[in-house]
């Protein structure tokens, strides 16, 4: 693995392999990704009066990725394919709750909580979580937010951070799909996926421990069949997007 930070980049290069003959898997995984971040304080700070301030704080991000994986014969195992969500099963073992599904909590009967939990990373598309979209072998995808938070608590008290953003995703697919005597293709299909809306977070502390809270409605939807929009389409999460 290697890492690099200029300045509001901050880069990253990754490579998997597996190790024959001990696999019974074949694949080659190279993955290079980024984040950018630029912010702007808008506002008169009052020094002799903070109870005055009207700060806000506006952020621009951006997340994007591109990798590829070569596999033999077999293709990619599942947990080594590239998520369209974001949702990546080794990140999702590190806690409890996701791995318990949220304690089998459901909203209705058929709709869990944890259908609509959006774990960032991979292709970070945050639209399509819980819509079973099949992995990748290639990808090329972008995150973009704009957002603007604001301060609500007093000065000396603890901080109640809230944010509206605005956001966007989208990226190319490409993998194998299996034909009808169940085994891959020799040709790539290639998707063009991406989602759009908006959000609103919360950060604040509890008992001296950090709460960030975010929920998305990625209510634009576009795939090979066309754009649509969806008003019932909503995540939750308690990591950030990018």
């Amino acid at each position: 693995n290697w890492n690099s930070i200029l300045g509001p980049l901050d880069l990253s290069l990754n490579g998997a392999t597996t190790l024959n003959p001990v696999s019974t898997w074949e694949f080659n995984r190279l993955t290079a990704s980024g984040t950018f971040e630029y912010k702007k304080t808008l506002g008169i700070e009052n020094k002799k009066r903070p109870d005055l301030n009207r700060n806000f704080t506006l952020y621009i991000k951006q997340r994007f990725i591109g990798g590829k994986i070569w596999a033999g014969d077999l293709g990619v195992p599942g947990q080594e394919g590239y998520n369209i969500e974001g949702n990546s099963s080794n990140d999702m073992l590190r806690k409890n709750y996701l791995v318990d599904q949220f304690y089998g909590f459901e909203l209705k009967e058929g709709d869990s909580l944890m259908s609509h939990y959006h774990m960032p990373g991979e292709g970070n598309l945050r639209g399509f979580v819980g819509k079973g979209e099949r992995g990748a072998e290639a990808l090329m995808a972008i995150s973009s937010e704009f957002s603007i938070n604001k301060n609500l608590s007093k000065p000396n008290k603890t901080n109640i951070i809230l944010e509206f953003a605005a956001f966007i995703d989208g990226g190319l697919f490409w993998d194998r799909e299996k034909n009808d005597a169940l085994e891959l293709n020799n040709y790539f299909t290639k998707r063009t996926l991406a989602d759009g809306g908006v959000g609103l977070r919360l950060k604040t502390d509890i008992f001296e421990k950090d709460l960030y809270l975010r929920i998305d409605l990625p209510f634009f939807i576009h795939d090979n069949s066309g754009s649509r929009f969806d008003n019932k389409n909503w995540i939750i999460s308690f990591q950030r997007s990018i």
